[in-house]
């Protein structure tokens, strides 16, 4: 099997893992008695942990090397489970979403960055895009099946066989998953990876940290890339957060689990075609990464706006599902904007300023934004972040048309 498979295979599957208590997460929240507060707040107090983590973590890789790294965040990710699994406590609960954090915190651009590095010594770095988007099908297309087997096993499973825990199946499932993913990473990556000597310069993260931050500030593309990933993180979480109930809204108290499901796998299938269409569409054209991710963002925050006054379970959907494809696209050709500003050395490092700036936008609507959802709607405080997101797509548009 081809490296290129291998890769895509394997975020497919650590997508679905993902997808597997993704779909019924915000559930899971409100079944243990949670406030749409509190629910924000779960989400909050996870990428508290990924931010305070995640700059670390990519120093880490870059020094320990990227498959040790990744093994001890699934480590963190089979805490996170057992934790969620054995608590009934909104503080235990609160917890386990702190070692979540971490775990996923550990785990960002850790394998991006060795795989660029192996395209690299491949000399095949032209079409980098191309590769990073057509695994982006891949992982969502994971996401989407991850989803459909989640909601199932809670429907099918959990309220036959443990009614008054139905959400347990999936709790195993996932810890079993993140198992496995820790204890396959050499079938997957034969290649391994060359071990990393670590200079009496290269000791203080501090210093590494500093020197990350003071160079994606003087450069001008980087700092637009960073404010779009920020946004880029407030609409996405705005948007893991709540449509669960939102959706559930529209249907019958009757409407089972499943539903749910096939509107997730929805979203990670046409967000899979959408990727897979831009990875053939970026191998055939000539193409400026800085004007081809600002038209995709704002498709998507004018789908976040239309989501705010969706007034029946078809248009949400469609909405939903159209906004999956656009802000999907995003993620790769933020990607490869920043792998063109690094080099190796700190590749990992830069891909977690990257990762760390989205879950930047994730803190600020669990701790804050989601006030705005309790006090007044869910729909008022998407309409709030569309409005944002398209303000940031021209402002960053001028910015653009003045350099060119």
């Amino acid at each position: 099997m081809t490296l290129e498979r291998r890769y895509k295979l394997h975020q497919a599957m650590r997508n679905a893992t993902l997808g597997l208590f993704g779909a019924v997460m915000s559930l899971f929240c409100l079944h243990k008695g949670l406030t749409l507060y509190q629910v924000g707040l779960f989400f909050g107090i996870y990428y508290l942990a990924v931010i305070c983590m995640d700059l670390p973590g990519g120093i880490i890789a870059d020094r320990l090397g990227r498959f040790k790294l990744f093994r001890f965040a699934k480590l963190f990710d089979c805490l996170y489970f057992a934790l969620l699994i054995f608590s009934d406590q909104v503080f235990m609960l609160f917890v386990a979403s702190l070692l979540g954090g971490i775990g996923r915190s550990l785990s960002n651009g850790v394998m991006e960055s060795w795989y660029y590095e192996q395209l690299k010594a491949q000399g095949r770095l032209d079409a980098i895009t191309k590769h990073l988007s057509s695994a982006q099908a891949w992982a969502t297309l994971g996401g989407a099946i991850g989803a459909l087997v989640g909601t199932s096993s809670v429907q099918w499973l959990g309220y036959w066989l443990t009614p008054n825990n139905p959400f347990l199946p999936v709790l195993l499932l996932a810890l079993v998953f993140h198992f496995t993913l820790m204890l396959t990473l050499d079938w997957f990556y034969p290649e391994g990876e060359k071990r990393r000597e670590v200079t009496q310069s290269q000791r203080s993260g501090l210093v590494v940290m500093r020197q990350t931050f003071a160079r994606c500030w003087a450069n001008s593309v980087l700092k637009g890339v960073l404010l779009l990933q920020l946004m880029h993180g407030m609409l996405v979480v705005s948007l893991i957060s709540f449509w669960q109930p939102v959706f559930k809204g529209f249907l019958a108290s009757s409407t089972n689990v499943i539903a749910l499901g096939l509107v997730s796998g929805a979203f990670f299938l046409a967000s899979a075609l959408a990727s897979k269409l831009l990875a053939r569409l970026l191998s055939h054209i000539n193409y400026d990464l800085d004007w081809l991710v600002l038209p995709f963002f704002g498709m998507a925050s004018l789908m976040m706006i239309l989501l705010s006054f969706a007034e029946s379970a078809g248009l949400f959907v469609c909405f939903y599902v159209l906004f999956g494809c656009c802000i999907m696209a995003v993620t790769p050709l933020t990607s490869s904007i920043m792998h063109h500003q690094t080099i190796d050395k700190y590749r990992a490092t830069y891909m977690s300023v990257l990762t760390l700036t989205f879950n930047g936008g994730g803190l600020l609507v669990g701790v804050l934004l989601s006030q705005i959802a309790e006090l007044y709607s869910i729909g008022r405080l998407w309409l709030t972040l569309g409005v944002l997101g398209l303000l940031v797509t021209l402002v960053l548009k001028a910015r653009l048309n003045l350099r060119h």
